[in-house]
């Protein structure tokens, strides 16, 4: 189905439209061209997959890998990275230190386990997994249901300071459940 839509050209009839002209009047012509609704459902749906492929492939991931029990080094026990190296030449676990952890928990079900280990890490779970089943209903319904981009572009300094103090505050606690509880 093909959706009409007016566009101003030089090869259809004319219709006059007032403007800034000295007569006041200038001849301003109109055409009829189409646009196929399809194609923006398409983009939709391929925006919604890369979404869905970024959250789901986090948590799918996180589902694969086996927490650690010390609340970081999961990537280095799982994925054969290197270990942190603030935290291996310091004792000091860096900002995301338990990041992995955290959302390999979430991934396993464990919520309190995940907020426990690293609340950061948590919340970074939690919005992959709020993004996996936007991105799922829109490949399967072709509309996005999740924030515009508009709205994450007018509020982004917000979204970034916000991110920061959680952030921010979260580094603080795995500080303190490293240093002072033992906990790592």
């Amino acid at each position: 189905m093909l959706t009409d839509v007016s566009i101003p050209t030089s090869s259809a009839p004319s219709e006059a439209v007032s403007g800034p002209g000295s007569d006041g009047l200038i001849e301003a012509p109109l055409v009829v061209a189409t646009v196929e609704p399809g194609t923006s459902r398409m983009v939709v749906r391929l925006w919604s997959l890369l979404i869905l492929g970024i959250g789901g492939g986090m948590l799918g991931l996180g589902v694969w890998m086996t927490p650690s029990p010390h609340g970081l080094g999961t990537h280095a026990a799982n994925l054969y990275l290197p270990p942190c190296g603030l935290y291996a030449t310091t004792g000091i676990p860096c900002p995301t230190c338990g990041c992995t952890t955290a959302v390999t928990w979430l991934a396993h079900g464990h919520l309190l386990q995940a907020f426990y280990v690293q609340p950061f890490g948590a919340v970074v779970g939690i919005v992959a997994l709020a993004a996996a089943m936007l991105g799922l209903l829109g490949v399967i319904a072709g509309r996005w249901y999740g924030p515009q981009l508009f709205t994450l572009q007018w509020y982004w300094q917000k979204l970034l300071v916000g991110t920061g103090t959680i952030l921010g505050l979260a580094w603080i606690y795995k500080i303190v459940m490293v240093m002072v509880v033992g906990s790592r």
